[in-house]
């Protein structure tokens, strides 16, 4: 049976433990899960930018081609698999 000593000491590497995981390591490159999550936020937003502007464009073409008379009823018909 562990003593209260030795039962300390373990609460304490696990304590470390998980701080090592979630802040990194003191003094090195690794940032833990704290920075893995703001580097995915980063390319989350990023990414979502690229989407917005890609329906952006695509709205704009479908508006000048059914301007143009080019996208029409038929076209959309046989587009839908009607």
């Amino acid at each position: 049976m562990p003593t209260e000593a030795e039962k300390k000491e373990a609460t304490r590497l696990a304590i470390q433990e998980i701080y090592t995981v979630l802040l990194g390591v003191r003094n090195s490159d690794d940032g833990g899960l704290v920075q893995d999550i703001k580097e995915i936020k980063g390319h989350l937003s990023r990414q979502n930018g690229r989407i917005s502007k890609n329906r952006a464009m695509i709205v704009t073409l479908i508006a000048f081609l059914a301007g143009m008379g080019i996208l029409d009823a038929t076209v959309w018909h046989r587009l839908l698999g009607g």
